[in-house]
């Protein structure tokens, strides 16, 4: 597929699904937070039984990189949840790409956001341009548990990184996962 074809295809697909996830904003759920340092940015976790893990250096799929992974993962009286942040060095290669074709990276991003999306069966998923701490990125929402539920990931470059953070679950509205990814802050 073409770059142009993939540009054609997403604006068609986000133009039939802007109003998919309209009306997800009441009845959130609320969760007490912790706030969770890393050695380069801060965000609010929420407070569960479940512990935050942290998986190092694990391969990409390319296996031409490797990705950090906080996550949160579990269930409670609402039902499953994820709270995740990814964190992936750009290669070199991939920077010469990005310098290249200027898309490239809005290519990377929607299709790394399609893909989280698809790892929770997510349906009607609609994504836009965001800002994050200052950052400009992508945005992407689905619906899961058959709408009764939603995943939202943000995904970002800062320098030669790219950062992605996720919240979603049974019984969520964007509300809630707007309260984990708005937290997101990096350390000055």
């Amino acid at each position: 597929m073409t770059l142009k074809t993939f540009k054609y295809i997403f604006i068609v697909a986000l133009l039939f699904s802007l109003n998919s996830c309209k009306g997800q904003t009441e009845n959130s759920i609320d969760r007490k937070t912790q706030t969770f340092n890393a050695k380069e940015f801060k965000v609010d976790f929420p407070k569960t039984k479940n512990e935050i893990e942290l998986k190092e250096n694990t391969a990409t799929t390319s296996g031409k990189g490797y990705v950090n992974v906080w996550s949160l993962k579990g269930a409670d009286e609402h039902g499953p949840f994820v709270f995740e942040i990814f964190e992936s060095p750009i290669t070199e290669e991939r920077i010469a790409e990005i310098k290249k074709v200027p898309n490239t990276l809005n290519v990377i991003f929607i299709a790394t956001l399609m893909r989280f999306s698809d790892r929770f069966e997510g349906a009607d998923f609609t994504s836009n341009e965001v800002k994050i701490d200052g950052y400009s990125g992508m945005q992407g929402i689905s619906k899961v548990f058959a709408g009764d539920g939603l995943i939202k990931s943000v995904i970002f470059r800062k320098d030669d990184k790219i950062y992605m953070v996720s919240a979603g679950g049974k019984g969520m509205k964007l509300n809630d996962t707007d309260k984990f990814i708005n937290s997101f802050k990096f350390n000055k």
